[in-house]
């Protein structure tokens, strides 16, 4: 008993509980609540056919963006690792920038490119084609899987080209050297290696898609068309039993997430995939020759549509003296700038609080995780990866489902009421986010190693100084990366802010979500070209700052 009283011990305890109570606790309560008797009714809503539909339309939605995003991830991986194309690095990054990018801005900008009324992509194909009617609806389940596609496909992207990068290039070498074309050896040798990369970034896909709001709730939820995200937000904002019936929509919205960890067991059940050690060489490039530069441009063009054109609809829209006007330099103005950022009260208080949410809950996610990450790396205390686990179940939870769980727990329950506060959304991306600096810091702390610590104790320095100074500047590095890496998805977060924010605690990512919805889009592109130049800063900081090891 006299060693949990260590100011080591007490100090991985206490950061160990502060992340049970509010990481783990509210996810816990919240099945619990729905399963009382009370509530055990709102389950029979389950029943009706408006939810039956939104759980339809959420696996649709699911699927439809997991298979395009392999469509468009698996290709530009293969065609970036194994070929002699230049400057890959650059295409590299070019290409993964939706991954940072939060998906509800792509949707305001294909609203304006796709809108059937007022569309500028669709006017322009009716005015060169002579069509009569729009050509493309961005409002319903389709145009919404393109949407989430569009960005989601980085997740396969990145899985894929890490691992093309990390396989043993003389695996296929000598598929050629033994004849096999370059078709055989792709399906016989480079896609089964590939499997586990792939499978885990579909998961991820499935799962992200299914947790989405913002791109549903901007282009599905205006034709009464509802996921499970959209119907739990509907219930919430309701005013007889809301919240009951939400709770017990969260559980289906939880049961999708592990359907798709069963599916991805599933299918890699009773399979191995081992590589050899080591490199023996380049690799079998393809040589581009006279497509080089064909290859290139058709690339560059890919890119503007995924990636640009997107982008470059909303600075451009931001810049409109008459909104939906001529695109000419006599209708560009900074007037709407000037309002958004400085005539606007609600602007400067939203970003205000992004800014201040973003940072505290960065800073307590790397401090607690140190903590966490030194229990799990460093020592052998019992329940060092139930407590891991833990803090890995908010991330893997659906948003939506961990806001909930939040305001169940700390609305006075429990003697803690947070709701309506700053402090709920602190939390709220603090217990969301925090497995990125575990992960992180662990991986760091594996480096280190244990003769440091052994010399700091041996010259007479306790646990405590030994942490701060020898552990911490060694991982200086990584904690300042964790932090940008968190700071990025919080600034704009907004799934969990829509049901958490108060009268006094609206967000920048809220703000622009009602703009869009209910008052102004143009302001909404203002404040887009705002948010994506912040999270472009901090990705070029974080990039900068650890020589590439971070960052897109």
């Amino acid at each position: 008993m006299k060693r949990f009283c260590t100011p080591q011990h007490l100090i991985l305890l206490s950061a160990s509980f502060v992340l049970l109570y509010f990481a783990a606790l509210p996810l816990f309560l919240l099945i619990l609540k729905s399963l009382s008797p009370e509530n055990i009714e709102s389950y029979q809503e389950l029943l009706k056919q408006s939810n039956w539909i939104a759980l339809l339309n959420t696996l649709k939605l699911c699927l439809i963006t997991t298979s395009m995003t392999v469509v468009i991830g698996v290709p530009l991986a293969w065609l970036l690792h194994k070929t002699d194309l230049p400057k890959k690095s650059l295409w590299k990054s070019l290409f993964a920038i939706p991954y940072i990018i939060p998906p509800y801005i792509g949707a305001i900008a294909w609203i304006k490119l796709l809108n059937p009324n007022s569309g500028n992509l669709n006017l322009l194909l009716m005015q060169v084609f002579g069509l009569e009617k729009a050509p493309f609806n961005i409002y319903s389940l389709l145009g919404t899987s393109f949407i989430l596609g569009l960005f989601f496909y980085s997740f396969i992207f990145l899985s894929c080209i890490n691992a093309l990068e990390k396989m043993d290039d003389a695996l296929e070498e000598a598929a050629r050297t033994c004849g096999a074309s370059r078709l055989k050896t792709f399906k016989d040798i480079t896609l089964p290696l590939l499997t586990p990369a792939l499978a885990s970034g579909m998961i991820l896909v499935f799962m992200a898609t299914a947790a989405s709001f913002g791109v549903p709730a901007l282009v599905a939820m205006p034709e009464r068309i509802f996921v499970l995200t959209t119907k739990i937000y509907t219930h919430v904002l309701s005013y007889s039993g809301g919240i009951s019936k939400a709770s017990a929509l969260a559980m289906v919205l939880m049961a999708v997430g592990f359907l798709g960890l069963w599916l991805s067991t599933l299918l890699l059940r009773n399979k191995r995939y081992t590589t050899l050690t080591g490199k023996f060489g380049k690799g079998d490039l393809i040589h581009l020759k006279k497509m080089k530069w064909p290859t290139v441009f058709g690339l560059s063009t890919v890119w503007f549509c995924l990636v640009a054109l997107p982008l470059l609809t909303i600075v451009i829209s931001s810049f409109l003296k008459v909104y939906g006007g001529e695109l000419t330099l006599s209708n560009m103005s900074l007037a709407k700038y000037k309002y958004v950022l400085f005539g606007f009260s609600q602007t400067g208080k939203a970003f205000k609080n992004s800014l201040i949410f973003a940072v505290i809950a960065s800073t307590l996610s790397v401090f607690i995780g140190a903590f966490v990450a030194y229990l799990k790396a460093k020592t052998q205390m019992k329940g060092r990866n139930l407590i891991d686990f833990f803090a890995t179940l908010p991330y893997v939870t659906p948003g939506i489902v961990v806001a909930i769980a939040l305001i169940l727990t700390f609305s006075g329950n429990l003697g803690l009421n947070l709701y309506n506060t700053l402090w709920i959304l602190i939390v709220a991306y603090t217990v969301k986010y925090i497995s990125f600096a575990i992960r992180n810091t662990v991986a760091a702390l594996e480096q280190v190693d244990t003769s440091l610590e052994e010399a700091g104790k041996t010259c007479g320095a306790g646990w405590l100084k030994v942490f701060f100074t020898i552990l911490i500047p060694i991982l200086k590095p990584t904690l300042i990366a964790s932090w940008f890496l968190i700071f990025m998805p919080t600034f704009s977060e907004l799934t969990m802010s829509i049901l958490l924010v108060g009268p006094e605690t609206e967000t920048i990512g809220t703000l622009l979500f009602n703009l869009q919805n209910y008052d102004d889009p143009q302001s909404a592109c203002v404040l887009a070209t705002v948010i994506v130049c912040v999270i472009l800063t901090a990705n070029f900081t974080v990039k900068k700052l650890t020589q590439g090891k971070y960052g897109v």
